[in-house]
């Protein structure tokens, strides 16, 4: 397809006739029916497709990859589409595709799409029913393939939640309490809200939407809105009005419908109005010859004024031909991001990383010393190795701090508790134990281990009730010693009620 697309954008800059109508019967239908998903009214989406498709011939030169044939023709609607006046909340009639073909619950999904905004709608329309690839949706709205395929994902995952909520209140009725949310008289978005708002918290409504099919099935699922046939013969009429004005030779077809055009030499004279089938690639009923001479009559046009009659104003285009991004609020953040981090360095170089005060310390490096005289270098002394110290020179002992434990009380139902403390020493610690003394059966020592920072031991369980009291014994390798109590813990034979 994508060299398919090449070689018709090749043909359609040399003025093949054939080729441009080839062009119009393979994209211009589904244009016609993404026009007409967002802006829900059809004389709107016949003008935007007569504009897009005058639009694409007068700026198909700009097209740097010509593969892409199938993303620009849908970004150059995107611009139109977003230039129209603002659409309806609701359809103004009934839509025949839903009668008898389309179930209800499609016929609600369809009509709640359209009180999304618009840039939403264009670009759940791209994905859902006009199923661009992936790299193709990212061309057509403008931003990064990761980019594209996230914001679809989000807006999806939107009208599955929107959306399935108004089937929920109109579908699966269930509840008693939805029966009571209040209907907005003027504004369906904010009923959508609170049918919203209400099916995320109820329990009933969130299953009952989860059962419901999801609203971007629905949407995928309806047909596509056909093109009037009199669309067809209104553009390429136009541009054999625009290629009449521009001499542009036509090409003779060959049985081959993409071979190489041999082009005709330019006429000189006045260029006749009938136009032989095999010449234009133009039926003989799909343009009327005295419409030109009556636009010239009526209208005072020719050549250029008449250009300028039949095609719709230009757009600003980027270096590769397509248009800007659709949502353009991540490429704002990121130039103000860029702008506000180049704005820190000027700062920092023009007050060379000090205070703003003559006197100022700096903040993040030295102050140079100041340059000397040369001085004669010194005389070069042999290195001597300075043996590493040894544990003799250890003269700090270990710090035991952070003493505490997991539970003030141990009972049958929690026999145990670990007893916590913080060891630090300067060199390498030899030991650490656990001394526990309970009042009627003894003491006990236990050796405690490193876990998550702190030194860690359990005491219990005990058989017998009574006041229980530890310390932990800190030593390293040089024979220092340090010992530090803790906190008391009691020993219940009951459930404990209170401290130690």
């Amino acid at each position: 397809m994508r060299d398919s697309n090449a070689e018709l954008v090749r043909l359609s800059r040399s003025g093949d006739r054939a080729a441009i109508r080839t062009i119009h019967d393979r994209y211009c239908g589904r244009l016609y029916d993404h026009g007409s998903a967002v802006l829900r009214d059809s004389d709107a989406a016949a003008s935007v497709l007569i504009d897009t498709f005058m639009l694409a011939f007068v700026e198909l030169h700009r097209l740097r990859d010509q593969a892409k044939l199938e993303p620009w023709l849908f970004a150059l609607a995107r611009v139109q589409l977003l230039s129209r006046p603002r659409s309806q909340l609701h359809p103004p009639e009934p839509d025949n595709r839903f009668a008898p073909l389309l179930t209800r619950a499609r016929a609600l999904a369809w009509e709640a799409i359209s009180w999304f905004p618009r840039r939403d709608r264009i670009l759940l329309d791209l994905h859902v029913r006009q199923r661009l690839e992936r790299g193709d949706l990212a061309d057509a709205i403008g931003a990064s393939p990761p980019h594209a395929l996230s914001r679809a994902s989000r807006l999806e995952a939107r009208t599955n939640r929107l959306v399935g909520a108004i089937l929920v209140a109109h579908l699966a009725r269930d509840c008693s309490e939805l029966v009571h949310v209040p209907v907005h008289a003027y504004d369906p978005r904010v009923t959508m809200r609170r049918y919203t708002h209400h099916v995320d918290r109820c329990r009933a409504c969130s299953t009952a939407r989860l059962e419901l099919p999801s609203a971007t099935e629905l949407v995928a699922s309806i047909p596509a809105d056909p093109e009037p046939p009199e669309l067809r013969g209104e553009a390429l009429e136009r541009v054999h009005l625009v290629l009449r004005e521009l001499e542009v030779s036509t090409a003779e077809l060959s049985d081959e419908p993409f071979g190489d055009p041999v082009l005709a030499p330019v006429p000189t004279g006045p260029t006749p109005l009938d136009d032989p089938v095999g010449a234009s690639g133009f039926e003989p009923s799909e343009y009327d010859a005295p419409l030109e001479e009556q636009i010239d009559d009526d209208l005072g046009y020719g050549g250029y004024d008449l250009i300028l009659e039949l095609t719709p104003p230009p757009v600003p285009l980027e270096r590769d031909g397509f248009p800007g991004p659709l949502f353009p609020e991540r490429a704002r953040l990121v130039a103000a991001a860029a702008a506000f981090v180049m704005a820190i360095v000027a700062l920092a170089v023009v007050f060379d990383f000090r205070g703003v005060g003559s006197g100022s310390p700096r903040l993040f490096a030295e102050v140079a010393p100041p340059r000397s005289a040369p001085s004669t270098p010194p005389t070069t002394v042999p290195a001597t190795t300075v043996p590493a110290p040894t544990t003799a020179g250890d003269l700090v002992a270990p710090t035991v701090s952070n003493l505490n434990t997991t539970y003030a009380c141990i009972d049958p139902t929690q026999p145990t508790t670990d007893a916590l403390a913080t060891v630090t020493d300067d060199r390498a610690l030899e030991s650490v134990d656990l001394i526990v003394e309970h009042e009627v059966l003894g003491a006990t020592r236990k050796q405690m281990f490193l876990q998550g920072g702190q030194y860690r031991a359990s005491i219990g369980p005990y058989s017998s009730a009574g006041r229980i009291t530890w310390r932990v014994e800190a030593s390293d390798a040089a024979g220092h010693l340090t010992t530090r109590e803790g906190p008391l813990v009691a020993a219940e034979l009951e459930t404990c009620s209170a401290g130690p």
